[in-house]
């Protein structure tokens, strides 16, 4: 889906959105959207936005999604909604070398979110989606009612230098 997308936007709305983060904006996203924001995207050998260091692979390759996942934050351990996104392969090096932080990590330790600078702007991403409401998990069979959208608040809040 994040390959399509790429291919939708073209070069050269991706380097309009590249340039608007650059020049201070903010950008914000969830599994295909953590996907779209490395130099490529995963394992396809097509253009990403690269806005964040590292790069992307297929979390859970045995499973296409739609379930609840243990996501450790700072602030504890938390049930997140997962629908077949990425984890982040980056070294320490690349995060010292670009002030990045990562925030968020899968039960396996695989990082699955990272806050970094690009340019003048800041760039919040994670591989699941923080923004599911209780329909989407109740509609895949997880009647999880707990509310985790705080974390996306979170992540929009950071990236607008609210």
């Amino acid at each position: 889906k994040s390959v399509q997308a790429a291919k939708a936007m073209g070069p050269f709305l991706l380097e309009r959105i590249r340039h608007f983060i650059a020049s201070g904006g903010g950008y914000v996203g969830f599994c295909a959207g953590m996907f779209l924001a490395t130099e490529q995207i995963g394992t396809s050998k097509h253009d990403g936005l690269g806005i964040i260091p590292g790069e992307t692979e297929l979390y859970r390759k045995d499973d296409p999604g739609g379930i609840m996942l243990p996501v450790t934050l700072e602030n504890g351990t938390f049930d997140m909604y997962y629908a077949g996104g990425p984890m982040l392969h980056i070294t320490p090096n690349e995060l010292e070398s670009t002030g990045s932080h990562l925030f968020a990590w899968y039960e396996d330790g695989s990082p699955a979110g990272i806050k970094t600078m690009y340019g003048r702007g800041k760039v919040a991403v994670a591989g699941f989606h923080p923004e599911a409401s209780w329909l989407w998990k109740t509609l895949k069979g997880n009647p999880e009612r707990e509310d985790q959208r705080w974390l996306a608040l979170e992540m929009m809040k950071w990236a607008g230098g609210i």
